[in-house]
């Protein structure tokens, strides 16, 4: 009935754009009753515009993620802005980006069983979505602030990505060769001052950026895939609750 609703005010609608966004919700409402093809249909048919952009990814993304195409799916979800979608299509763009993920990990189709379950019911029987909600996401480091930082002050990239020996160590080897750099210049041996002075220091200096970067991308990761353990298990649990 929501699917004829939509489709309803669409044909009545003169307005293009709110046309096209009332047809990607009918292409959504699609993809909820199994009709794949139909949602792909009409989300070809739309053009791409900065409004409807990330609607159009997420229809995609989900439409491949039934067609048990997980690589392609995460593709259309790495590149929309959830932040564009209302708060129920942001929570479920999250949730099948999990999914997926907890696939790509294990090999175990049990995640889109689920989520089918619960789209068939039409609603939450064993509060899964609603503990799925409490999981906690893990604290990102901003790599681009890291390196941002590293490029202010050398070390504190690395101090913000939790690397406080590093840190320290990167400042003061920074510092020395800068001021080892300033005393060749000023007893005036400038060549040993660009060889070893600025060379060494021009070495530390990049070092401590792609460190920061590196080490915070590495622990970005980890914290992700223990979230997506925890909600693996959680899927598994509640997806057998729901079978049986």
């Amino acid at each position: 009935m929501e699917r004829l609703a939509l489709q309803f005010q669409s044909w009545q609608s003169n307005d293009t754009s709110h046309k096209d966004s009332l047809n990607l919700l009918v292409a959504n409402a699609f993809l909820n009753e199994g009709n794949y093809q139909s949602a792909l249909n009409i989300n070809e048919k739309i053009k791409d515009n900065n409004s409807n952009k990330d609607m159009k990814l997420f229809v995609a993304g989900k439409a491949e993620f039934f067609n048990d195409n997980y690589e392609g799916s995460m593709t259309f979800f790495e590149k929309l802005d959830q932040s564009q979608l209302n708060k129920e299509l942001s929570f479920e763009t999250h949730l099948l980006r999990t999914l997926n993920q907890i696939h790509l990990l294990n090999r175990n189709k049990a995640g889109e069983e689920f989520y089918k379950m619960i789209l068939t019911t039409g609603k939450d029987t064993s509060s899964a979505l609603t503990q799925f909600r409490q999981i906690p996401m893990p604290m990102q480091f901003d790599l681009r602030k890291a390196r941002r930082r590293s490029s202010w002050l050398p070390g504190s990239g690395l101090y913000y990505v939790g690397e406080k020996r590093r840190a320290f160590g990167s400042f003061f080897a920074n510092a020395l060769f800068l001021g080892y750099t300033g005393y060749s210049i000023y007893t005036q041996h400038y060549i040993t001052s660009v060889l070893t002075g600025v060379a060494q220091f021009i070495r530390f200096y990049n070092g401590g950026k792609r460190a920061s970067t590196k080490i915070g991308y590495k622990k970005n990761r980890e914290k992700y895939l223990e979230y997506v353990m925890r909600a693996d298990q959680l899927v598994e649990k509640k997806y057998f609750d729901l079978k049986n």
